[in-house]
């Protein structure tokens, strides 16, 4: 959620600290799960087909698996960000 990275960047400058830090709504998912939780949360019906990275067919080459790890931010803030499925379920919501 831009909002949630907005907010977390706020604090983070409110820190004398510096680096680099990751900065994402808690938890993991893949890129299948991500879209049918929004078409789940905006009540669509919708048919989503899962394909590999290798599927996709990117330019560039990705790792099989890879999660950004908020750890570094969590432990200087003091706090964690909420989950990504709260964030997708309020952006929905204010579509409407």
């Amino acid at each position: 959620s831009t909002a949630d990275l907005a907010e977390r960047l706020r604090d983070l400058l409110e820190t004398e600290a510096f680096g680099l830090y990751h900065a994402t709504n808690a938890g993991q998912t893949t890129w299948y799960d991500f879209a049918c939780e929004i078409f789940r949360v905006a009540g669509l019906d919708v048919e989503v087909t899962p394909i590999t990275t290798a599927e996709f067919g990117a330019k560039a080459s990705r790792p099989g698996y890879s999660v950004l790890d908020n750890g570094k931010l969590d432990a200087l803030l003091g706090t964690s960000a909420r989950d990504w499925q709260a964030a997708v379920a309020e952006y929905v919501a204010n579509l409407s």
